[in-house]
């Protein structure tokens, strides 16, 4: 059992090397025989805790490769299972808060995973659970780093599954709220270069929110929300905070003047109409 079990923890971090090296296919294949071996070691013994977590990462490993595959329908399954593991932590380790906190990410990995697989009514039930789970433990430490990470991180997925069935005013509750927390992450960690990065793609996706409306006063708002972050993103130019973050400074002004040139071709088109 011991050798399986080292073969699949060595699998699972061969497929998250593979994925860093985008070569998603592989990484694919060496997850699904990390997944093969960790499901036959939990039946064995379903009473092992650790197995079972080391099984959720191999399982996370297995849906991030299919999504950058983009074969979104195939993370379904991987996710399912990983919410029937995290439930069985929970009920071994009935007073563990890491237990509940993988259910919540559980919840809220099925819960994007059907969204994007074209089921935003069921990831919606997904994510609406994850952030009962996020809110509580939060509630418990409300400076715990991870806490407020899986807290924003669900805001914003909620944002984007509500956006998509077009409720747009509880999509905008939501981006703001996953703004604030980002506000707060980046106060604790000021150092940490991705703090900076959140908030910046936090303000573009409020501005994108406001795009959506169609309205001058929207539009405004958007190109004030698009200054904010264009200035947030010149500060850090050439600073140590986004050192080994490759390619991630032209991205973000990517995103920015995307937005911009769509606030540009919607006036455009308002003025044609």
């Amino acid at each position: 059992m011991q050798v399986q079990y080292k073969t699949m923890v060595t699998l699972t971090a061969l497929a998250g090397v593979l994925r860093d090296q985008k070569e998603y296919a592989e990484s694919a294949d060496r997850a699904t025989e990390a997944v093969a071996l960790g499901d036959n070691l939990v039946r064995a013994e379903p009473q092992n805790a650790m197995w079972c977590r080391d099984l959720i990462v191999a399982n996370r490993h297995l849906i991030n490769a299919r999504h950058l595959e983009g074969d979104h329908p195939a993370a379904v399954g991987p996710a399912s299972a990983m919410v029937e593991l995290a439930d069985r932590l929970v009920v071994l380790e009935p007073e563990s808060a890491e237990s509940l906190r993988s259910r919540g990410l559980a919840l809220a990995t099925r819960g994007y995973a059907r969204q994007l697989s074209g089921d935003a009514e069921e990831g919606l039930t997904d994510l609406e659970q994850a952030l009962d789970i996020d809110e509580e433990l939060l509630d418990r430490d409300p400076n715990n780093l991870a806490y407020l990470d899986a807290t924003a991180y669900t805001h914003g997925r909620l944002a984007s599954c509500l956006a998509q069935l077009k409720r747009y005013e509880a999509s905008w509750q939501h981006s703001v709220a996953q703004f604030d927390l980002a506000v707060q992450l980046r106060t604790l960690q000021p150092e940490v270069g991705d703090r900076h990065v959140k908030v910046i793609w936090c303000l573009n996706n409020m501005a994108a929110w406001h795009i959506r409306q169609r309205t001058l006063e929207s539009y405004a708002e958007a190109q004030r929300l698009l200054d904010e972050a264009d200035g947030l993103l010149w500060n850090l130019r050439g600073t140590p905070l986004l050192t080994d973050m490759d390619g991630l400074y032209d991205e973000c002004a990517e995103a920015i003047d995307g937005n911009r040139l769509l606030i540009v071709r919607r006036l455009t088109e308002g003025w044609k109409q």
